[in-house]
């Protein structure tokens, strides 16, 4: 599977990653200076995808909001199964929001809730303990749901 966790990167690392990624998903706000990122990213030959939330956030949030990540979930997953792309996924800490993000990749790849937290264990460990607390939150909301 062409999926990694992590966290922001420093500056001087984003030119690198393109010898190791296609394709970044960034879960900042744009209050984290998410543009300036964005922009790296693309000079470095890179494909951001922004999808801006905050867990604690989209759990206050109408369903509304939760669609737009939920659409996102599904295109990375066919991605991951379609292609050879190489994704990276962060937030800022690389911890509750990637972990929730990856966990519904990881269901609509068609793991199972345990086998989810376990890839997302191998992957990043500090991830997979630091998003439990609202793993059920990421199940029950941004699994994609029929015709999304």
């Amino acid at each position: 599977m062409n999926l990694t966790l992590g966290h922001r990167p420093k500056w001087k690392q984003i030119p690198a990653m393109a010898d190791d990624y296609d394709i970044v998903v960034v879960l900042l706000k744009d209050s984290e200076g998410v543009q300036t990122m964005l922009t790296k990213y693309r000079e470095a030959g890179l494909i951001p995808l922004h999808v801006p939330f905050t867990v604690k956030e989209l759990i206050k949030s109408p369903d509304e909001e939760c669609a737009e990540v939920r659409k996102m979930v599904a295109s990375i997953a066919k991605l991951l199964i379609f292609t050879d792309c190489r994704v990276f996924v962060h937030c800022s800490a690389g911890i509750h929001r990637t972990g929730c993000f990856a966990y519904a990749v990881l269901r609509c790849l068609g793991l199972d809730p345990q086998e989810a937290v376990e890839v997302i264990r191998e992957l990043r460990p500090v991830t997979a303990t630091g998003f439990l607390p609202f793993r059920q939150w990421a199940e029950d909301n941004l699994l994609p749901r029929g015709g999304e």
